[in-house]
């Protein structure tokens, strides 16, 4: 009997979204690949550095930040280190360092073992192919967040120590690691997704993040930058430093609360991945 088309999208979820998985589990394989993506002497080395440039530029500038004033129209009464940090962050490290980290490793996940022509064999495995896959995922997720947590609380304390005590502001700064991590999983659903269904994945990604999402994501008008990353990544930092977006932007357009922002970044990293998901399940590796 020829199965409909309904039947071969239900048994194609239902393989996909398996609830439990196959002989074997996944733990071993998400330690060992946590394990290789941090202490990866190729890749985790250079990928922190990338992440530690707001840190060289605050040390390069430090005697001129006394007088830092906070750049754009926004309202906020930070100043000085404290005013540069907030700064260097919108600008540079989330709509650009940290998504290219996170897409190295996303894109990885899959496309190393294509380009080894291993990945057959590792879904030899007696472990349901897409439970393999989030087990990487998740790998390169913590191992993301390792590393952008790191670099900033580095600048942090840096920059801020400049002007004044650090420790007066530190919720701000754990207030930053929850963004980190809002970032790295919102922007890993989606390079993960591009990085299984094409191989120059991660030319595309690293021209959208920088045309895109940094350059121009001061220079388009608010109405159209509300469909970037960083649109909600700011919104939502904003919200715990106590900065507001200015009257222009507020006039044009309606600027997200936390929750939103926070709430939309959830989203598209969960439809990312279980998109990605979809296509490892119906896809041929057998190369």
């Amino acid at each position: 009997m020829t199965m409909t088309t309904f039947e071969r999208v239900r048994d194609i979820l239902r393989d996909s979204f398996r609830p439990t998985a196959g002989p074997g589990t996944v733990w071993p394989l998400f330690w060992f690949s946590f394990k290789s993506i941090l202490l990866s002497r190729k890749k985790t080395p250079l990928l922190l550095l990338f992440l530690m440039i707001p840190l060289a530029l605050t040390l390069m500038l430090a005697s001129t930040l006394d007088d830092y004033t906070p750049q754009g129209d926004d309202v906020t009464s930070a100043y000085g280190g404290r005013a540069w940090f907030q700064d260097i962050l919108s600008q540079v490290f989330f709509p650009l360092l940290i998504p290219i980290v996170t897409a190295a490793y996303a894109t990885a996940v899959i496309g190393e073992e294509v380009e080894g022509k291993t990945l057959p064999y590792v879904f030899t495995r007696p472990v349901y192919r897409n439970w393999i896959v989030i087990s990487k995922s998740a790998a390169f997720l913590l191992a993301s967040a390792i590393l952008g947590i790191v670099a900033v609380t580095a600048t942090y304390f840096v920059a801020v120590s400049i002007t004044e005590d650090p420790f007066r502001h530190v919720d701000e700064l754990f207030g930053y690691w929850s963004a980190v991590g809002l970032t790295i999983f919102a922007t890993g659903g989606l390079f993960l997704l591009l990085g299984v269904s094409m191989k120059p994945a991660m030319i595309l990604i690293a021209t959208y993040t920088f045309v895109w999402e940094t350059f121009f994501s001061n220079l388009i008008p608010s109405s159209i930058l509300k469909y970037s990353f960083v649109w909600y990544e700011r919104a939502y930092i904003n919200s715990f430093i106590g900065r507001e977006a200015g009257f222009g932007i507020r006039l044009l357009v309606d600027v997200p609360g936390p929750t939103e922002a926070a709430m939309t970044l959830l989203v598209v990293g969960v439809v990312g991945f279980l998109s990605s998901l979809v296509v490892v399940s119906m896809r041929d590796y057998n190369v």
